[in-house]
């Protein structure tokens, strides 16, 4: 979390244990699935954002500090979506056999973590190599759960060479990768991905 000035910390808006449990009760309670469990999801999310916009709001109306708030609602994005990829990675893709790696990473003004109300939610999804069915799947099941509820929400899948040798050749990628931030997933191959961006790049 970034220190603001006089020491404060954006606070999280949402209760993260709380928003995991009601993922795993509305899913347990719908047919297997994936396209009946996805309205129970979304429902989910949809009074989870609600009551973080809420939040934020009456934030900014005590304090007037909007770096700060937009702070909170980034802060409470990230929980989205990591509570979606380990509803995804854990309980309805579970892995057969040795576990596909991948890193769910902030790009974007998103990346730098502030988010306004309204704005894009852009993510990228980072690979050590080619992309299997059951990562697709649950690319797939994160970003429809999220344009569910209305959000907007821009995206790109794409192994770590693909992300370093695109960005040789476009300016907006180059920009993306230099603002992006680890969200979930395999924080080892973000790690990799910044490592030799820095090194084959910068």
């Amino acid at each position: 979390e970034t220190v603001m000035k006089g020491g404060t910390k954006p606070r999280s808006l949402i209760a993260a244990t709380q928003l995991r449990d009601n993922l795993t009760e509305a899913v347990a309670n719908v047919a297997p699935k994936i396209t009946e469990m996805r309205p129970a999801i979304v429902k989910v999310l949809k009074a989870a954002l609600e009551t973080s916009h809420e939040l934020a709001e009456r934030q900014l109306i005590a304090d007037g500090d909007g770096t700060l708030c937009a702070e909170a609602l980034s802060l409470a994005e990230d929980e989205i979506i990591r509570s979606l990829f380990d509803l995804a990675n854990r309980q309805l893709f579970p892995a057969r056999g040795a576990e596909e790696r991948i890193a769910v990473v902030a790009v974007g003004g998103y990346g730098r973590g502030t988010l306004a109300p309204g704005s894009d939610i852009d993510l990228l999804f980072v690979l050590p190599a080619r992309q299997t069915e059951r990562v697709e799947n649950i690319v797939e099941f994160i970003l429809y759960c999220l344009w569910d509820t209305r959000q907007k929400v821009g995206h790109a899948t794409r192994t770590i060479d693909e992300c370093i040798r695109l960005a040789r050749s476009d300016n907006t990628i180059l920009t993306a990768i230099l603002e992006a931030r680890f969200i979930c997933g395999d924080q080892a191959v973000f790690e990799r991905l910044v490592t030799e961006f820095r090194r084959e790049i910068v």
